[in-house]
């Protein structure tokens, strides 16, 4: 499997190939899109997750600014957490 980098440099390569007008192999560029799509599919499930949980902490410092008692706060974010990590877990099985 190739790494991001790695996909990143033969991305680049079968571009400057294609623009220069040389011959790839039949299909070559198929495989080399379909590993791309994949990396994206995956940076964006990470970017949304990230996203969740930059939410849940967010909330906690809103609820904390309005003096919400911290051990609701607390317990709320707790929760949030727990939900997100479940969710997580669901979508991996």
């Amino acid at each position: 499997m190739r790494t991001n980098t790695q996909l990143i440099q033969d991305l680049q390569i079968k571009s400057n190939m294609i623009a220069l007008g040389e011959k790839i192999p039949w299909g070559s560029d198929s495989g080399i899109m379909d590993a791309a799509a994949d990396a994206l599919v995956e940076m964006q499930l990470a970017v949304d997750l990230e996203k969740e949980y930059v939410n849940a902490y967010a909330s906690f410092v809103d609820e904390m600014a309005v003096d919400v008692p911290f051990s609701i706060a607390f317990e709320t974010l707790n929760e949030k957490l727990s939900n997100i990590i479940d969710n997580q877990n669901k979508n991996a099985d």
